[in-house]
């Protein structure tokens, strides 16, 4: 959410669903929490509002290992953050490519 350190008893999440998506592509430029305490989640969403009852986990992160390599889903995702209240680090820097459905008009 910004320059610096992330605070203690964070919790963020960011839905990524863009409409007519055929892939989103997220990658992950930049990774420094502190490791087992605060995370990283990254959830398949099986609806269009993403409702997080309902969705799957599909990775946890947590530690300054950078996730390797760029993830492809093939509908939208939900990514949160959550922190404890002890330590705090830079966080994240992530970015997605979504490629979208093009109508084909003659």
């Amino acid at each position: 959410d910004g320059p610096g350190d992330y605070t203690n008893y964070a919790s963020c999440s960011w839905v990524i669903a863009p409409k007519d998506a055929m892939s989103i592509t997220l990658s992950f430029r930049s990774f420094s929490t502190e490791s087992d305490a605060d995370f990283v989640r990254v959830y398949f969403c099986n609806s269009p509002q993403c409702d997080p009852s309902s969705n799957w986990l599909l990775w946890e992160f947590s530690g300054s290992s950078l996730p390797e390599g760029d993830v492809i889903f093939t509908t939208g995702i939900l990514i949160t953050f959550t922190s404890d209240g002890s330590n705090t680090n830079p966080g994240f820097v992530a970015d997605y490519v979504a490629a979208i459905r093009s109508p084909i008009r003659v």
